[in-house]
């Protein structure tokens, strides 16, 4: 029933350009459908894959977490063993994380090479915190004079969305260390039964040597993929739907 669903909205909001689809959606693509319904003509379609856990998968936490990779469980463990705190703020809370977040993901992206624009990020988070308060997360894992770690992201519905994260260099294994404590609280919240979303990648043009590692991190932890796409298109009413 979704193209009559979305035939019935588009004659509700009427003639237009639209964009339909989220780097973070976890649905088929939508482009055959959509170019199926009268007068929807489609611009562009570009094909993205999201890459997610799938709890599902598991029968239980410790399950999944022996099935990720040797080396994301020898630097957890290997963090477990020093001493280091981790602060997880719910809703509006949050912001109080989000300057630590900046600094921590400025410093990630300077290891790796890649250009990073702390102000414009900063300005970007807190107006996406403040928009969607409700379902914040956020956590910063530190040694207590300093942030090592941190984690912001989104839980709504039964999934979690990994939304920004980064780290200090030397970090000693906290980083994977507080990946696993977001993991395994996705996890306990829905008993394993949701999915934990890491993000997207273009295949067609995405480039791992420049990428920062992007998808051997994702891999590690044991992410599945999901094919899907963001369309826009054209729509106009024909003179045989108008009343």
């Amino acid at each position: 029933m979704w193209g009559a669903c979305m035939h019935a909205v588009l004659k509700h909001l009427g003639p237009g350009i639209y964009e339909y689809g989220w780097n973070l959606n976890l649905e088929i693509p939508r482009e055959d459908i959509l170019g199926a319904i009268s007068g929807v003509t489609i611009k562009t379609a570009r094909p993205i894959t999201v890459h997610a856990v799938d709890f599902q998968k598991w029968r239980s936490f410790e399950e999944y977490w022996a099935d990720t990779s040797n080396n994301t469980r020898r630097n957890a463990k290997r963090a477990e063993a020093g001493s280091f705190k981790i602060v997880t703020r719910a809703n509006s809370r949050g912001l109080l994380h989000l300057g630590a977040v900046v600094r921590l993901r400025a410093s990630m992206y300077e290891r790796k090479g890649i250009k990073f624009h702390q102000f414009r990020a900063l300005m970007s988070y807190v107006v996406d915190h403040l928009i969607a308060a409700d379902y914040r997360i956020t956590a910063i894992a530190s040694d207590g004079t300093r942030p090592l770690a941190a984690f912001t992201g989104c839980e709504f519905g039964s999934h979690t969305y990994y939304l920004a994260g980064g780290s200090q260099s030397n970090n000693n294994g906290i980083a994977w260390y507080l990946q696993k404590v977001m993991l395994q609280r996705a996890w306990n919240r829905t008993d394993g039964k949701a999915k934990f979303v890491m993000g997207h990648v273009d295949y067609a043009t995405h480039n791992e040597d420049t990428g920062g590692g992007l998808l051997r991190a994702r891999r590690a932890i044991n992410v599945s993929e999901y094919a899907t796409s963001i369309v826009t298109f054209v729509y106009k009413e024909d003179s045989s739907e108008q009343t």
